[in-house]
């Protein structure tokens, strides 16, 4: 395969790029240890996907889902599952895990799953593009959906329901009330939920991060990166409004549009207490 205007060879597509990048630096090799996916693919380094994995640790099982290797048609035009629906019938089950993970709803059924972690972030569609996150709000509104659907049959059955462990940030630079409103709404929109709720801390590594250091507006330091986690984090945040929305002074605009039993998820001192290490 060779560029058009000339003879070098072209880059090989996006999807073969993340996922060598996944492979050299994340996803490891199926073997006696890690299950995972053998298929071929002769563009990929290794000649195999390795696009999702699993493993037991003691009693607990661990799996890595990839969402996006086996999806042949978006229900969305344009990036991020953005867009008009041009031509597609915005039915976000095109999104699919492929034969042996479409199989998620029925382990988590079937099996002792009883925990779901998603770094949801925020609630916000313009916080999650400032974050790089290629998601948006209706993506996590449906897995939220979805998982609440599923802990409801668990539950009528009698076993115990499975939770989403729920990672939240606030605090980022640039969030206004309204996009804080909004991840406290999406919270208050998951039945069953341990949330893992932090301020912002511009790590390096992130685009936002290197930014926010190169422009000195870091607080953090080699010496208070093993901090408390109400430690601000970065210069020009309020986070007085941070603290008084955890404790419930804002919940009149946090439940604006949820239904009654939503709005009486989270018990008074909840969202402080959740507030942990970033």
């Amino acid at each position: 395969m060779t560029c058009r205007s000339c003879a070098c060879p072209a880059p090989p597509p996006p999807p073969i790029i993340g996922t060598n990048a996944q492979k050299k630096y994340f996803n490891p090799v199926p073997d006696a240890f890690y299950s995972g996916n053998t298929d071929p693919h002769a563009l990929l380094s290794g000649d195999q996907l390795q696009d999702y994995y699993a493993w037991e640790w003691g009693d607990a099982l661990f799996v890595v889902f990839d969402p996006y290797w086996y999806t042949m048609w978006k229900p969305f035009a344009g990036n991020t599952g953005g867009g008009e629906p041009e031509g597609s019938d915005g039915d976000r089950w095109h999104w699919t895990l492929g034969q042996e993970q479409y199989l998620f709803e029925a382990l988590v059924k079937e099996t002792n799953w009883n925990l779901v972690s998603i770094g949801f972030e925020s609630g916000s569609d313009r916080i999650l593009r400032l974050l790089n996150k290629e998601c948006t709000e209706e993506d996590n509104d449906f897995a939220i959906d979805l998982l609440n659907r599923i802990g409801d049959q668990v539950e009528a059955q009698g076993k115990q329901p499975p939770k989403f462990w729920s990672n939240i940030m606030l605090g980022i630079p640039g969030e206004q009330p309204e996009d804080a409103f909004k991840t406290m709404r999406m919270i208050k929109r998951m039945k069953r939920v341990f949330p893992s709720i932090s301020y912002y801390a511009p790590y390096p590594g992130s685009a936002l991060g290197f930014q926010l250091i190169a422009e000195g507006k870091s607080k953090m330091s080699k010496e208070n990166y093993h901090r408390f986690p109400d430690d601000e984090k970065v210069i020009g945040v309020d986070y007085n409004f941070y603290r008084e929305l955890l404790a419930g002074k804002f919940d009149a605009e946090v439940n604006a549009g949820l239904s009654p039993e939503e709005q009486r998820r989270g018990y008074a001192g909840l969202y402080a207490a959740a507030l942990t290490k970033a």
